[in-house]
């Protein structure tokens, strides 16, 4: 019973569980770390979207007062910018500016 080398090892697999050869095995870790990577992405966006929103619940009652008393000031910003006074003018497009920026 004198076999060649490459039948004795297709003997030798026939007799044996077959496992998972490498290239199925090389797939599955590679698809099993591409399905963490994007979990990991997931659970960080939304860990961040739910900070980003109990910061903005606290946030808005503080930003209120002050567009507030920046809104109180329009009318004399108006005027300014209308103004004949160069100086009064650029402070007032300053102001506007400032005011823009911030909301």
């Amino acid at each position: 019973m004198s076999l060649r080398p490459s039948a004795r090892t297709e003997v030798r697999r026939s007799r044996y569980k077959v496992a998972v050869d490498a290239e199925e095995g090389r797939r599955r870790r590679e698809d099993n770390m591409v399905e963490i990577r994007k979990n990991k992405r997931e659970e960080n966006l939304l860990k961040k979207r739910r900070e980003g929103l109990q910061s903005q619940q606290f946030q808005p009652a503080v930003n209120v007062t002050q567009v507030d008393k920046k809104l109180e000031s329009l009318p004399a910003m108006i005027a300014g910018v209308w103004s004949p006074d160069a100086a009064l003018q650029l402070e007032a497009t300053t102001q506007f500016r400032k005011l823009l920026s911030i909301g």
